[in-house]
């Protein structure tokens, strides 16, 4: 958590919670079935019927598109990390190398 409060934006936060997005995204889209079937029915027994069977296509639809915008986020962030590591491995190589005069 103290990635939280960190201002200088020195830690990452979003990678210690997207398990926590990923779940409430998966939340969300089950509600939205859940309430999409039930408009299909207050509509008619054939348009909830056809609710049932199109509900689980879009459930895993927005499922796969958190998944997917959710990893596209983390490996942004990783390559962020790594980018840091690899600068500050640059930085002390620099500067324990023996200039030429």
């Amino acid at each position: 958590m103290d990635a939280l409060w960190d201002f200088s934006f020195s830690k990452f936060f979003t990678p210690k919670v997207v398990g926590v997005l990923y779940g409430l995204g998966m939340f969300f889209a089950s509600l939205l079935c859940l309430g999409f079937i039930g408009l299909g029915f207050q509509g008619g027994f054939l348009s909830g019927v056809g609710a049932l069977i199109i509900s689980p296509i879009f459930f895993l639809l927005y499922v796969i598109g958190i998944r997917v915008g959710l990893e596209g986020l983390v490996a942004v962030i990783r390559v962020a990390e790594e980018s840091l590591k690899i600068s500050n491995n640059t930085k002390v190589t620099a500067d324990n190398t023996n200039r030429i005069p």
